[in-house]
């Protein structure tokens, strides 16, 4: 058996230990049991899990798992980096296991903030426009000039298309990333600084007008952003602010849309106690309303 029960009580968690490559350059990983009171130095995965319809395996405690095209990806990544103890929300939760679920999403902000690093995956790159994004970021080439005119179209298109990635409208990301101490942007084979990122969110918030339309997909990261440096101010976030500042964010699971903001608001665990799988989505906002007027 893949997962063996944890204890709820001892705010016990699952991490994975991706082992060093092979010859046959398989994966293969571990599984263990840590708690949250001590857990010892770990990373944490933020990540899009992409389409699931494309399956990779790999080898869990000797038992063969199938994982979503991405994430094997980023396991590759990870693994060629040298990151070996990772919490991975696929993985270290049971997903089959409703009443876990829900248990877990409760210590999800502790999670991440006691990560060393958030290893933010953006993919892997298949353009190969990744080394081009740092560049623009790390050489400040996100300023709109009157000259090289078809240079602009190119960097333009680059940026728009950096922006649109699956990744930054993904509902869990913002939790995930705001109660982060510290962010790794990994995305195919380069590494990004997410101070860079930050900066050209900063810049285009100020100047508006010199951003052109196709590339307004950017605001998706600066609310991102703006969740991060609303939370690290300490400044309390209602769950009705995190829900309309959200509105543009995705999620498989219609339930997530809520329960991913949970633990950034200061009103979530009063509103929502228990995040529940086994009540549908439409009960979850009758119980949501309930308790507002209560």
């Amino acid at each position: 058996m893949l997962y063996s029960r944890l204890d709820f009580l001892s705010y016990e968690i699952r991490l994975l230990n991706i082992q060093e490559a092979s010859d046959d350059k398989e994966l293969c990983c571990t599984l263990e049991h840590t708690t949250l009171i001590e857990p010892g130095s770990y990373y944490a995965l933020s990540y899009c899990w992409g389409d699931l319809r494309s399956k990779k395996k790999i080898l869990i405690n000797n038992t063969i798992v199938e994982v979503g095209h991405n994430l094997e990806a980023a396991l590759q990544q990870l693994r060629s980096r040298g990151y070996i103890r990772i919490w991975i929300d696929a993985l270290c939760i049971n997903q089959n296991d409703d009443e876990e679920r829900g248990l877990q999403i409760r210590n999800m902000r502790q999670i991440y903030s006691q990560a060393l690093s958030v290893i933010l995956w953006l993919g892997d790159d298949p353009d190969n426009t990744a080394n081009a994004i740092k560049y623009l970021f790390e050489n400040e080439r996100y300023i709109a000039t009157e000259t090289e005119k078809e240079w602009d179209v190119q960097r333009w298109r680059l940026f728009q298309g950096f922006f649109e990635l699956p990744y930054w409208r993904r509902a869990w990301v913002i939790q995930e990333i705001a109660s982060s101490s510290q962010v790794a942007v990994l995305f195919g084979q380069e590494t990004l600084e997410w101070r860079h990122i930050t900066k050209v969110l900063a810049y285009w918030k100020q100047q508006p007008g010199n951003v052109p339309m196709a590339c307004l997909s950017y605001m998706y990261a600066a609310e991102l952003d703006h969740f991060r440096i609303r939370y690290k101010d300490l400044r309390q976030i209602s769950l009705l602010e995190a829900i309309q500042w959200s509105h543009y964010a995705l999620a498989t699971d219609q339930r997530d849309k809520i329960y991913a903001l949970l633990g950034l608001t200061s009103d979530g665990p009063r509103l929502v106690p228990m995040p529940n799988y086994q009540r549908s989505f439409e009960q979850i906002l009758c119980d949501l309303t309930q308790a507002l007027l209560s």
